[in-house]
């Protein structure tokens, strides 16, 4: 995949986390609390789930970037892409929670995968 799509798909992806995050943002500087689901929601039991998620979004990512550096240039922007998604998932887990009734910080805790994934997996220069 070349670095230019590569690129949009990146800024797509950092566009969608960041809004989320920049509406619970606003949200949390005007007041409005979350929508809270139920009372009988697994909200703490999700919260163990999104630590699992992002613990095994941080190792897929150091996993895919020991792959990258070793694969075959034509396969290294699908790895890359890869990484990028495990990481968007604890983001998305995370902002789902917070906007289930959690904390402000289980938001952040998938925005920090997030951007552990991007850092850890750049957009390549040049593909050869």
């Amino acid at each position: 995949m070349p670095s230019k799509q590569l690129l949009i798909v990146r800024i797509g992806l950092i566009a969608g986390v960041f809004a989320f995050a920049g509406i619970a943002i606003y949200q949390q500087m005007q007041g409005i609390v979350p929508l809270g689901i139920s009372e009988t929601f697994p909200l703490d039991a999700l919260r163990y789930v999104l630590w699992a998620v992002v613990a095994l979004s941080a190792l897929a990512t150091l996993f895919l970037r020991m792959k990258v550096e070793s694969a075959a240039p034509a396969q290294r922007g699908v790895l890359i892409l890869v990484g990028w998604t495990f990481g968007e998932g604890a983001a998305l887990l995370g902002v789902v929670l917070h906007f289930a009734g959690g904390a402000m910080s289980s938001l952040w805790l998938g925005v920090i995968a997030f951007v552990f994934a991007l850092l850890m997996l750049p957009v390549p220069s040049s593909q050869n």
